[in-house]
């Protein structure tokens, strides 16, 4: 009987929900693909077994949470290739984890509209995650992803990125937050996004010094 019902609430139900309930189905399967090709790369790397079960439980969880986890494999892949050791391939599975739930939770404040998409929001997630990551505060991104006029030709990847150079060229959280949300004024498109943050950098009285002396030297070399 209650077979039955479940097939009779599936069969009549939306098909908005029956996609979501395949969609989810789908995900659910390639997650635990993933974590089964992550576990046999780990034996294959000769990862102790308590390391490696607690590496693959992070990624599971991950799964289970709906993040993007197809980039704790790759932090995995990554680390494998650099013969991490163990402890520190497992840190650094835990660290990106941890950017990621940063990143959804930002994002699921976001009001902008155009990131609702999942395809889109995941992409999005990892690129705010990676800006975590590199040390980004989470308070530079408060209002970068509110709601606007027009975000359908805003990429908002290029904000991201745009905002993880400058913090690594040395600007301050407010700096960064004040330019990311320039961007969104400006509704720029990648390649004039990316081309204002080099350009930011690049009026850096350090950066313009370097420059400068660099200069210099080829001069004074021309002349000998």
């Amino acid at each position: 009987m209650r077979i039955g019902r479940l097939y009779n609430r599936l069969r009549f139900a939306p098909l908005g929900l029956l996609a979501g309930i395949v969609l989810g189905l789908s995900v659910a399967a390639r997650a635990d693909e993933r974590v089964s090709q992550v576990r046999d790369e780990l034996q294959a790397h000769a990862v102790p077994a308590p390391t490696a079960g607690k590496i693959c439980a992070c990624i599971e969880q991950a799964a289970h949470e709906g993040l993007p986890c197809k980039v704790l494999t790759t932090r995995v892949c990554e680390g494998l290739v650099k013969q991490a050791s163990p402890e520190a391939l497992q840190e650094a599975v835990e660290k990106r984890a941890h950017a990621l739930r940063q990143a959804h939770e930002i994002l699921s404040r976001a009001a902008c509209t155009c990131i609702r998409r999942s395809g889109e929001r995941r992409g999005l997630c990892c690129l705010v995650a990676q800006a975590l990551e590199s040390g980004v505060p989470p308070a530079a991104f408060e209002g970068v992803f509110g709601r606007g006029k027009v975000c359908g030709a805003l990429n908002l990847g290029a904000v991201v990125e745009a905002g993880e150079m400058l913090h690594l060229a040395g600007f301050d959280a407010a700096t960064v937050r004040a330019f990311m949300l320039d961007c969104r004024v400006r509704r720029s498109n990648r390649q004039e996004t990316l081309k204002r943050a080099r350009a930011r950098i690049e009026q850096q009285p350090a950066v313009r010094a370097e420059k400068a002396d660099g200069q210099g030297s080829i001069q004074t070399l021309r002349r000998r």
